[in-house]
Protein backbone atom coordinates (compact mmCIF):
# COMPACT_ATOMS: atom_id res chain seq x y z
CA UNK A 1 0.00 0.00 0.00
CA UNK A 2 2.91 2.08 0.89
CA UNK A 3 3.92 2.20 -2.47
CA UNK A 4 0.63 2.72 -4.45
CA UNK A 5 0.55 5.90 -2.28
CA UNK A 6 4.19 7.00 -3.27
CA UNK A 7 3.60 6.70 -6.89
CA UNK A 8 0.13 8.61 -6.32
CA UNK A 9 2.27 11.24 -4.66
CA UNK A 10 4.34 11.33 -7.65
CA UNK A 11 1.64 11.59 -10.22
CA UNK A 12 -0.03 14.24 -8.13
CA UNK A 13 3.46 16.45 -7.82
CA UNK A 14 3.91 15.50 -12.11
CA UNK A 15 0.45 17.00 -12.96
CA UNK A 16 0.56 19.94 -10.28
CA UNK A 17 4.38 20.82 -12.02
CA UNK A 18 2.81 20.38 -15.47
CA UNK A 19 -0.26 22.59 -14.64
CA UNK A 20 1.46 25.31 -13.59
CA UNK A 21 4.51 25.49 -16.57
CA UNK A 22 1.65 25.09 -18.36
CA UNK A 23 0.23 28.54 -16.97
CA UNK A 24 3.26 30.50 -16.85
CA UNK A 25 3.70 30.09 -20.59
CA UNK A 26 0.18 31.93 -20.65
CA UNK A 27 1.06 34.44 -17.98
CA UNK A 28 3.08 35.49 -14.80
CA UNK A 29 3.08 33.86 -11.92
CA UNK A 30 1.78 37.26 -9.94
CA UNK A 31 -1.63 36.42 -11.73
CA UNK A 32 -1.65 32.37 -11.61
CA UNK A 33 -3.83 31.35 -8.65
CA UNK A 34 -3.89 27.85 -7.32
CA UNK A 35 -7.69 27.51 -8.00
CA UNK A 36 -6.38 27.43 -11.92
CA UNK A 37 -3.52 25.11 -10.86
CA UNK A 38 -5.73 22.54 -9.44
CA UNK A 39 -8.34 22.88 -12.03
CA UNK A 40 -6.10 22.16 -15.05
CA UNK A 41 -4.41 19.32 -12.57
CA UNK A 42 -7.80 17.72 -11.85
CA UNK A 43 -6.69 18.07 -8.19
CA UNK A 44 -8.27 18.86 -5.18
CA UNK A 45 -7.18 22.34 -3.49
CA UNK A 46 -6.72 20.84 -0.25
CA UNK A 47 -4.78 18.06 -2.38
CA UNK A 48 -2.82 21.09 -3.72
CA UNK A 49 -2.07 22.47 0.15
CA UNK A 50 -0.87 18.94 0.96
CA UNK A 51 2.31 19.27 -1.14
CA UNK A 52 2.65 23.09 -1.50
CA UNK A 53 2.29 26.29 0.42
CA UNK A 54 1.28 28.49 -2.60
CA UNK A 55 1.73 28.74 -6.10
CA UNK A 56 5.22 30.71 -5.08
CA UNK A 57 6.22 27.25 -3.15
CA UNK A 58 5.41 25.13 -6.14
CA UNK A 59 7.42 27.07 -8.61
CA UNK A 60 10.29 27.31 -6.35
CA UNK A 61 10.51 23.64 -5.31
CA UNK A 62 10.85 23.16 -9.72
CA UNK A 63 13.19 25.35 -9.52
CA UNK A 64 15.43 23.80 -6.67
CA UNK A 65 14.45 20.45 -8.99
CA UNK A 66 16.27 21.36 -11.80
CA UNK A 67 19.30 22.89 -9.95
CA UNK A 68 19.71 19.62 -8.24
CA UNK A 69 18.91 17.72 -11.22
CA UNK A 70 21.64 20.04 -12.89
CA UNK A 71 24.12 19.21 -9.85
CA UNK A 72 23.77 15.68 -10.11
CA UNK A 73 23.92 15.48 -13.57
CA UNK A 74 27.20 17.56 -14.06
CA UNK A 75 28.69 15.39 -10.96
CA UNK A 76 28.53 12.30 -12.69
CA UNK A 77 31.19 13.54 -15.17
CA UNK A 78 35.13 13.38 -14.36
CA UNK A 79 37.02 16.65 -15.81
CA UNK A 80 40.17 17.57 -15.47
CA UNK A 81 41.04 21.43 -14.74
CA UNK A 82 41.90 21.75 -18.42
CA UNK A 83 38.52 20.40 -19.62
CA UNK A 84 36.92 21.79 -17.39
CA UNK A 85 35.63 24.60 -18.91
CA UNK A 86 34.39 23.26 -22.00
CA UNK A 87 33.06 20.20 -20.95
CA UNK A 88 30.80 21.70 -17.94
CA UNK A 89 29.75 24.25 -20.51
CA UNK A 90 28.95 21.27 -22.88
CA UNK A 91 27.24 18.96 -20.20
CA UNK A 92 24.59 22.15 -19.30
CA UNK A 93 23.71 22.95 -23.08
CA UNK A 94 23.20 19.12 -23.32
CA UNK A 95 21.08 19.50 -20.22
CA UNK A 96 19.12 22.44 -20.94
CA UNK A 97 18.41 21.29 -24.67
CA UNK A 98 17.23 18.10 -23.00
CA UNK A 99 14.86 20.29 -20.88
CA UNK A 100 14.14 22.98 -23.09
CA UNK A 101 10.25 23.23 -22.66
CA UNK A 102 10.61 23.45 -19.58
CA UNK A 103 13.90 26.09 -19.65
CA UNK A 104 11.97 28.26 -21.62
CA UNK A 105 8.75 28.92 -19.26
CA UNK A 106 10.71 29.28 -16.46
CA UNK A 107 13.47 32.10 -17.86
CA UNK A 108 10.42 33.92 -20.11
CA UNK A 109 8.78 37.21 -18.85
CA UNK A 110 6.18 35.39 -17.14
CA UNK A 111 8.60 32.88 -14.70
CA UNK A 112 10.48 33.71 -11.61
CA UNK A 113 13.12 37.12 -12.28
CA UNK A 114 15.44 35.66 -9.67
CA UNK A 115 15.62 31.81 -11.26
Amino acid sequence: MGEKMDRRKKYTRMVLKDSIIELLSEKPITSVTVKEICELADVNRSTFYTHYADQYDLLTKIENEIIDDMNTYLSSYSFTKEDEALLMTQKLVEYITDKKLMFEILLNENGDSTF
